[in-house]
């Protein structure tokens, strides 16, 4: 449950996707939006989901991947590109182009020079139904890769379940997944009352970032963030220097 998407390329127009193959899932599908809030608010708006309101509900990509194969989008099928010589036994892999979908038509989904904040859905074979979505994995434009260390910003709320510090976090946390290890990062609660509890990785236990306070780490590497609320849906801000890349 819960499939880590690994990032296995990235080009203009051009990204490999890969899943380890579980037994349990028999197939996959993505969806994508714009920003950290339309990612985790499946609904798109008013009233949000645990207090977390996006602006436009995210985009599922009008594909199912199944399991231990090779799936090439459209746009790279016409292409000619995207054929693997390299083993994929154990994978499932998925090469797409996000301009096939990118336009007015569809305002969730980003431009390839922007980036992408992707959720995976499994279908369970055990239930015979699609699981809720994974982390938000984020999936940043071609040129990120060329800068080492490299620098990323991210903004959102965090929502609001009843999570208390100390404790591990609920299955509504927002998690987020960082494109790859971090070697600094500085995380600020915007909050005027709220705590905002954080882990670094799921099954966590959380520590506290009290209101209008920031935690910066210059020796921890991490690459999961996972962020409530203590009592309410704080505004945070988060800066990293990600420093493996592809």
């Amino acid at each position: 449950m819960r499939s880590v998407l690994g990032v296995v390329d990235r080009a203009p127009n051009y990204v490999d996707f890969m899943i380890r193959v579980d037994p349990a899932v028999s197939k996959y599908r993505l969806s994508v939006a714009c920003s950290i809030n339309d990612a985790y608010d499946l609904t798109g708006g008013a009233p949000g989901t645990n207090g977390v309101v996006g602006v436009n509900a995210p985009f599922l990509i009008p594909l199912e991947f199944l399991s231990g194969t090779l799936t090439r989008s459209q746009l790279i099928q016409k292409r000619g590109v995207g054929y693997l010589d390299e083993s994929t036994r154990g994978q499932t892999r998925i090469i797409l182009d996000i301009s096939e979908w990118y336009g007015p038509a569809n305002p969730s989904v980003p431009a390839d020079t922007q980036h992408m904040f992707i959720r995976v859905e499994e279908f369970h074979r055990a239930t015979n139904a699609w699981a809720p979505p994974g982390p938000i994995h984020i999936v940043p434009p071609a040129n990120f890769y060329g800068n080492i260390p490299a620098g990323l910003t991210l903004a959102g709320t965090a929502p609001n379940t009843g999570g208390q510090a100390g404790r591990i976090l609920s299955d509504q946390a927002m998690w987020i997944s960082l494109p790859r290890y971090c070697a600094t990062s500085n995380l600020s609660n915007r909050d005027n009352n709220v705590d905002l509890l954080v882990a670094w990785d799921w099954d966590q236990t959380s520590g506290a970032i009290e209101p209008n306070s920031s935690l910066g780490l210059t020796s921890t590497s991490f690459k999961n963030l996972v962020l409530e609320g203590a009592g309410g849906a704080p505004a945070w801000t988060a800066f990293f220097s990600i420093v493996h890349n592809l």
